[in-house]
């Protein structure tokens, strides 16, 4: 795969898309977090109240719940509890997420996807 990687973090590119800053409780680096309407991967952690940069769309390496099989090109979820990638539509309280750039097997704990949504809404 192409592209740079940002030590630390699980995105495949350069640059965050933007400055954000952190809601109640804060935010873990690479755990995706929603934002108002938005879903944001952090790229670093960061307390309650400060900036911390953040991506709304690329690629990434996050957690797949072990369980699931996800074939390349399938479209994934986020499920916010217990924090991890699954088959999309699983679960009525997921995110939309995106869609699997490599299969990833039952036993597989980690998955490559394409987060193509910005927004967070609710499976």
């Amino acid at each position: 795969m192409s592209g740079s990687s940002v030590v630390g973090c699980p995105y495949i590119h350069k640059e965050p898309d933007a400055s954000f800053i952190a809601p109640s409780g804060g935010v873990v680096a690479n755990v995706p977090i929603i934002i108002g309407a938005l879903c944001v991967v952090p790229e670093r952690s960061a307390a309650v109240g400060e900036a911390f940069p953040g991506h709304l769309t690329g690629v990434f390496k996050l957690p797949k719940a072990s369980a699931d099989v996800v074939a390349a090109g399938a479209q994934v979820d986020w499920d916010p509890t217990p924090g991890n990638i699954v088959v999309a539509g699983s679960v009525a309280t997921n995110w939309d997420f995106g869609y699997a750039v490599r299969a990833a097997g039952n036993g597989d704990t980690e998955i490559i996807v394409a987060k193509t949504v910005a927004t967070a809404t609710p499976t």
